[in-house]
């Protein structure tokens, strides 16, 4: 098993460390968005739900060691959204639980400190805020009585890949619980009711003034209430519609964990990064791009292109950035 694994296993107090058996699968999600396309405006919906296709304004497409599994998108934080219209499959109030799972790895807490990771409705969504020694994540879930909110104090930090999931289910308690990284971290106490009526789109990455800001990969939305031991596979396995039993080699989010800047010197001309000021673009989601000085300038590369220098004053400058 992978270090993470065993480390949700003993934080979680179950006595599962040596039982394979008991990393449930379950069905498969109803939606299941997992932005590996790579190219064009639509992200396919790979879950049992047909005409749920994402529409993808403004997010771009990011490679393969930036992200979770294969793909994923990054998020300005200013107005780009991936939208799935409103479909049965995907109603809440057609069902009487639910899960919504994503990956994230924020690079600020987003616009208006409410960067929004999935939004169903203004009160369902989860989003990322300011805390005292890290992010917040804060969710909520429409309900026909009193909507169930809860806030995970210090939950989550800049450029880290994090999984999230949100359960619900209509029993006796009509409260969410919220998973972070397959762990069980907190359940609301103010719910009340079944699912309310639903006729929202689902949007990924945020609305107006509420938009996420860094990167989304591997998002999900199953009709009932995953187990506490379901998430922990989907938190473990990433990349499969319903988890494995087991899986061998180093956890994928440690290829660009803590990453606080990736220049991989592909720009074959100035200007044009960002804003089509810098040259040196940073890939990392922080936003540092750097600037060619002196007679830096694009050659061909060991990967893609790069730069040369001719040893007299030639340089890439990034602006001092804390550590």
């Amino acid at each position: 098993r992978s270090d993470a694994w065993i480390k949700a296993d003993y934080n979680s107090g179950n006595d599962t460390l040596l039982s394979f058996g008991a990393q449930e699968k379950g069905p498969g999600p109803a939606g299941y968005w997992r932005f590996d396309e790579g190219f064009g405006t639509t992200a396919f919906n790979s879950g049992s739900a047909t005409g749920t296709d994402a529409v993808i304004s403004g997010a771009t497409w990011q490679s393969e060691d930036l992200c979770i599994s294969s793909r994923c998108l990054f998020f300005d934080g200013a107005d780009d959204v991936a939208t799935v219209t409103e479909h049965p499959p995907i109603n809440l109030s057609t069902h009487s639980s639910t899960t919504i799972e994503a990956w994230f790895k924020p690079s600020s807490t987003g616009e208006g400190d409410t960067g929004q990771i999935v939004q169903k409705g203004t009160n369902t969504y989860i989003r990322v805020s300011a805390g005292t020694a890290g992010m917040n994540i804060d969710a909520s879930l429409d309900l026909a009585t009193t909507d169930a909110t809860l806030t995970l104090n210090n939950a989550a930090a800049t450029s880290t890949w994090t999984h999230i999931a949100m359960a619900y289910d209509d029993d006796a308690d009509d409260e969410i619980e919220l998973y972070v990284n397959g762990v069980l971290k907190g359940t609301s106490t103010n719910g009340s009711g079944s699912l309310a009526t639903d006729n929202n789109n689902l949007l990924i990455g945020g609305t107006t003034t509420a938009n996420f800001h860094g990167f989304i990969d591997e998002v999900k939305m199953y009709p009932y209430a995953r187990t506490s031991a379901q998430i922990k596979t989907d938190f473990v396995s990433r990349g499969t519609s319903k988890g494995v039993s087991a899986r061998i080699g180093d956890d994928p989010r440690n290829l660009s964990e803590g990453l606080q800047g990736y220049w991989k010197m592909d720009e074959a001309q100035q200007n044009t990064c960002t804003g089509g000021v810098n040259d040196a673009c940073d890939s990392s989601g922080a936003g540092r791009d750097g600037a060619w000085n002196g007679n830096a300038t694009s050659t061909s590369g060991k990967f893609g292109a790069g730069t040369t220098y001719d040893g007299t004053g030639d340089w890439v400058e990034v602006s001092d950035f804390d550590l």
